[in-house]
């Protein structure tokens, strides 16, 4: 006899819905029916039972028999929607460059463990690098998209979410490319001359500016004070050799007895280095020497006072300081005087009586003295010719 279904069903694995099944048989002996689990036959006048999906997916095979008659249907029973996402990168580690590129995977699953319906669409985020497509649908529970690691390095954190909102994460490390570059600091810039350290800082870089973070060996140099370990009180040299840790190598410039500028070089390898300046500066005033030229001048004459300062290693004190001159008689035309190259100078202009003019000046705390001569000049008297 025929049999009517009263609908051909798809469900999804794991849900509770059920699909109903009629049949009519006018003379069928009564129903049956079997576990929601295993194919289900029963006879009926009109007879109902339901399918449950269970947890796997795939195609359930119904079959219904009345006396020698025999139906038969199919219901699909698809995945649930994304419980899980696993995301995998080959390779996991690419080098800062234009070409790089690694192959994100995501993994897609329901609740039961099943990979979710082919065409599921996958959406893909990074912090750093480029997709080259930013979704793509599953095929057997995956979808891959291609990553550009491009030029910056770092740690890229990749998402990849369902249309459901899970979402999984992967890590790909983005590492540096080969040592390009070094650059060069120093701190202070400026430091007095005796034993006064400043700082220099080495960055290591790729060619597009990443530091690079694998081991380098950093060699400064120096043609003015010393090199050392920072921190270190061993003797300096004008060569030090140290190691770059994450992109950066630091060493010590001490300054020593000449005052000057210090040029320091760093260099990674005969093709990479850079040159930096360190100015020593010299120390306060120690010592004043005073001179008058010409040290005798007639009354109401002119003589030039010249105070020469270095400090206690014997470097010109720095230009600009002041020297204060005092005069005992006479007139200056300044009393205070800036040096240049370690030199202040003034003029004096004799007093009108002779005698001898005093003469003091002081860059604080070193002084000097000298003194000048006032002669009184002779008159010349020329005979006068009558005629």
């Amino acid at each position: 006899m025929p049999f009517r279904w009263r609908n051909s069903s798809t469900l999804r694995a794991g849900t509770s819905g059920c699909s109903p099944f009629h049949s009519l048989a006018s003379d069928c002996p009564g129903p049956t029916s079997s576990t929601a689990v295993t194919p289900c036959v029963f006879c009926a006048v009109s007879a109902v039972t339901t399918l449950a999906p269970g947890v796997m997916p795939g195609t359930a095979r119904v079959t219904a028999r009345a006396g020698e008659a025999v139906g038969e249907v199919d219901v699909s029973i698809l995945p649930g929607p994304a419980a899980e996402v696993a995301v995998t990168a080959e390779p996991a580690e690419l080098v800062a460059n234009f070409n790089e590129v690694t192959r994100l995977t995501a993994l897609v699953r329901d609740r039961y463990g099943n990979v979710v319906a082919d065409g599921t669409v996958i959406r893909f985020e990074t912090t750093v690098g480029q997709l080259i497509s930013s979704s793509a649908p599953t095929v057997g529970g995956l979808a891959q998209v291609l990553m550009l690691g491009g030029r910056v390095a770092g740690t890229a954190v990749v998402t990849a979410t369902a249309p459901s909102g899970v979402y999984g994460t992967v890590a790909v490390v983005i590492r540096p490319n080969r040592p390009a570059a070094v650059g060069l600091t120093a701190e202070p810039a400026a430091v007095v001359v005796g034993g006064v350290a400043a700082l220099l800082t080495a960055t290591v870089r790729d060619m597009f500016g990443n530091l690079v973070t694998e081991a380098v060996s950093v060699t400064f140099r120096t043609n003015l004070g010393g090199l050392r370990a920072v921190g270190s009180q061993q003797a300096v040299d004008s060569v030090y050799v140290g190691t770059a840790v994450d992109g950066v190598a630091v060493a010590e410039l001490v300054s020593g007895e000449r005052s000057g500028v210090a040029e320091v070089q760093v260099a990674l390898n005969a093709a990479v280095s850079t040159v930096g300046q360190v100015r020593f500066l010299p120390g306060p005033a120690a010592q004043l020497t005073l001179s008058a030229d010409p040290a005798r001048v007639p009354v109401g004459g002119r003589t030039q006072l010249s105070a020469w300062v270095i400090d206690r290693f014997g470097n010109n004190v720095a230009d600009g300081t002041w020297v204060s001159f005092g005069v005992t008689a006479g007139q200056l035309d300044a009393s205070m005087v800036a040096t240049r190259n370690g030199v202040a100078s003034t003029g004096l202009t004799a007093p009108d009586q002779p005698g001898t003019v005093q003469v003091a000046a002081i860059s604080s705390p070193a002084s000097g003295f000298t003194a000048v001569e006032v002669f009184l000049s002779r008159a010349t008297f020329l005979p006068l010719i009558l005629r």
